[in-house]
């Protein structure tokens, strides 16, 4: 992890997969950064109740060489952040509120994914896809839409993308691809049975597999030779977030967008064919 990068997204994005005296350590830290700035380790485990060595290996989740480290990053990152009490929608808000906080959710997940994601894996990402025989978008369920989404992106300017939303049919495909292929699946969570075993299948039959999660560390991406993981807070009120969704397809059409001026003449072509198409579907 780069020493910039704000330790409390990490930290949100492994939530869902840490344990209850990770999670303890977790909460302390999400909820009193200025306190920690100022504590030793050992004024610290005996707050939270746990022990000193057990931070010690939670610094080390987050890819920190200690409790020093760890103080360093979030005394850099500490500042004034408005946008938390927008974090939890109430039963008790209004309409208005409501449309706050959703809106104001949403912009902080792209712009914290903006700074979370790995680049390197990224370029890895678009380097795999331009080179595809075959490029195969795998999204079950509430993924489905993105996966749909994503090949239409890219078979309109021309790669060789396809998708396949149905778990069997998906399988069937999974097993169909070979080497130079590359598939794609799809996972909020990153623990989606099907998708995983879709990847498994994918690369059992000799083709690339990249995964798209909000859960790093997750089992999907254990599967997947390349991992786009985006930044979200699983400790929203819905756990299937909108704002996740949203992330995702913004990530792919950056992913788009990318292979799309690898090749932009020919992309600019075809743009412009589909475009007299759609026109002539309009009044």
């Amino acid at each position: 992890m780069e020493q910039e990068l704000d330790c409390r997204l990490v930290i949100r994005n492994l939530y869902p997969t840490l344990h209850n005296v990770e999670k303890k350590i977790a909460d302390y830290i999400l909820e009193n950064p200025e306190k920690i700035v100022e504590m030793t380790i050992a004024q610290l485990a005996l707050s939270i109740g746990v022990a000193e060595s057990s931070i010690v290996r939670f610094c080390r989740l987050l890819d920190l060489k200690g409790f020093t480290q760890l103080k360093i990053n979030l005394a850099r990152n500490i500042m004034p952040d408005t946008n938390l009490i927008y974090r939890d929608v109430c039963k008790t808000d209004s309409p208005e509120e409501v449309v706050h906080k959703v809106f104001a959710s949403s912009i902080r997940v792209l712009e914290d994914t903006g700074r979370f994601l790995n680049m390197e894996e990224f370029n890895k990402a678009v380097e795999l896809l331009k080179n595809a025989d075959r490029i195969e978008f795998y999204g079950v369920y509430t993924s489905s839409v993105i996966a749909r989404d994503a090949y239409n992106r890219l078979h309109r300017i021309g790669y060789p993308a396809y998708a396949a939303t149905d778990p069997y049919e998906a399988k069937i495909s999974a097993s169909m691809l070979g080497k130079g292929d590359v598939a794609v699946g799809i996972s909020h969570t990153g623990r989606t049975r099907d998708t995983i075993e879709i990847l498994e299948l994918a690369k059992e039959s000799g083709a690339s597999a990249i995964a798209i999660t909000s859960s790093p560390k997750s089992p999907v991406t254990e599967v997947a030779d390349i991992s786009l993981v985006i930044c979200a807070d699983e400790q929203q009120i819905f756990r299937e977030a909108i704002t996740s969704r949203i992330a995702h397809i913004v990530l792919l059409d950056a992913v788009c967008v990318c292979l799309g001026l690898l090749t932009y003449e020919e992309t600019s072509r075809r743009i412009e064919i589909n475009s007299n198409i759609i026109n002539k579907m309009r009044y």
